[in-house]
């Protein structure tokens, strides 16, 4: 049984603000190379590789799910997590793979973890992954969480629910590293932009710090009240945010392990998880402060100092839950989704709407249709990725669809993407990769 959660999303940026809502400035930073990025026309783009995960798994009879895709920052590997598990579906051999695939040739590379999941049942001693009040949560055994790349590609990390992180080459596929000291699952993992930090949550509570290097241990922040799932890193890499599965988001200094403070979620009815991501800006604009983004429950856009975790501006637009945000590469604009049907843009010079789309024409279904759970700008910020995660009897899951940032209008629909998990754009800008199910497609324009 597969379960979706939804809520807010916290990211992170940096950008130069209006001289009147501006903090004290950070040291500055080198700014980040960038290599050249041609105007796409989508309308040409070509299927260039498929991918079936059902190969993974030849001796099933469950269904396969791409888990996480990650491609790394080179666009040279796509690491691709998956199983073959459902409740009520037994097949014999091995139902869970992380595996590394060769962008140019479609072909897998590397096997990096292949093992068991299943549900807790009785008192067996693997329930010892997850504290009591969270074995009915999250999966046994061998699952892998949140796949990461170090920024050079050089070196791939993820979670594990038997309490430790694994650090891979990406090329060959060998174990650098099993970093060993949480007590529990370590469902999130963030690698600091300057590829030497790792941070690791986990279900006993606490955040640790590795020097990805030598696999030493360098500090531990917590515990703290609740365990924190997702973790993101600000582009300056001194500050830490998490977020916890009552949806808390708490900002910490990196330097010192203090927690600076708890930004306030305003909650109507039942908690439900405020999942946080983190969209790394590749060009850093001055020594301004990081700017975090955060969707309330009140419908509204809230920007927070990331260096004191001073609130900036609460902005206000959308008439129901947002799904996403994302900020553009540059860090000018602010894209966020609801499901009031809309998808708006935000400047984040004049910190107003700048533009606003309509991505259904009937707003009375949406309460059905999750409707753009996720976004990704291209690295020209011309094209915006969009789609919904919901199937209902009378509305079947829809495809990945690019927008013209400037105009709302599509300019490709991503043929065989219908409910797809997730998508992103390469660095260079000239393809995309998505997955739904079992099948991985990469696009080249």
């Amino acid at each position: 049984m597969k379960v979706a959660i939804m809520g807010t999303i916290l990211m992170l940026t940096s950008l130069s603000l209006p001289a009147a809502l501006a903090g004290p400035l950070l040291p500055s930073a080198e700014a980040t190379p960038t290599r050249a990025i041609a105007p796409v026309n989508w309308n040409k783009a070509q299927l260039i590789h498929t991918i079936d995960l059902t190969q993974l798994y030849p001796n099933t009879v469950c269904p396969v799910y791409a888990i996480n895709t990650t491609l790394s920052p080179d666009d040279r590997t796509l690491a691709v997590s998956s199983d073959s598990f459902e409740r009520s579906c037994g097949s014999s051999g091995p139902n869970i793979t992380l595996t590394l695939w060769d962008m140019l040739s479609a072909q897998r590379t590397a096997t990096l973890l292949q093992g068991n999941v299943d549900e807790f049942w009785g008192d067996s001693p693997i329930q010892q992954q997850e504290p009591p009040e969270l074995t009915n949560l999250y999966l046994k055994g061998d699952m892998v969480y949140e796949p990461t790349f170090t920024p050079d590609g050089a070196v791939v990390a993820a979670g594990l629910s038997n309490s430790t992180i694994k650090l891979w080459n990406a090329k060959t596929g060998s174990v650098l590293h099993t970093l060993k000291g949480h007590a529990y699952a370590v469902h999130g993992i963030a690698i600091r932009p300057d590829g030497q930090v790792l941070a690791s949550a986990s279900s006993d509570k606490t955040i640790k710090l590795w020097n990805i290097k030598t696999g030493q241990l360098i500090r531990t922040l917590g515990p703290a009240r609740e365990a924190a799932i997702k973790l993101d890193f600000s582009p300056d890499g001194q500050r830490l945010l998490s977020t916890t599965q009552d949806s808390n988001i708490h900002l910490w200094n990196v330097q010192s392990g203090e927690r600076i403070r708890t930004i306030p979620i305003h909650r109507q009815g039942a908690t439900v998880w405020l999942p946080a991501r983190l969209n790394p800006s590749r060009i850093r604009l001055g020594a301004a402060d990081s700017i975090l983004a955060t969707a309330d429950m009140d419908h509204s856009i809230k920007l927070w100092n990331a260096r004191t975790g001073a609130r900036i501006v609460t902005m206000k637009g959308h008439q129901d839950s947002i799904q996403s945000l994302t900020f553009s590469p540059d860090g000018k604009m602010l894209a966020s989704s609801s499901q009031d049907g809309t998808l708006k843009l935000w400047s984040l010079t004049s910190l107003q709407q700048a533009r606003s789309f309509q991505l259904v024409a009937d707003r009375r279904d949406t309460w059905q249709r999750r409707l753009g759970y996720d976004l990704d700008f291209s690295p020209d910020g011309q094209t915006i990725a969009v789609t919904n995660l919901v199937e209902t009897a009378s509305h079947p899951p829809e495809p990945v669809n690019l927008l013209n940032t400037n105009t709302g209008q599509i300019v490709f629909e991503v043929p065989g993407s219908s409910g797809a998990t997730s998508f992103q754009f390469t660095a260079d800008g000239q393809g995309f990769v998505t997955t739904s199910g079992a099948t991985v497609q990469i696009w080249r324009r």
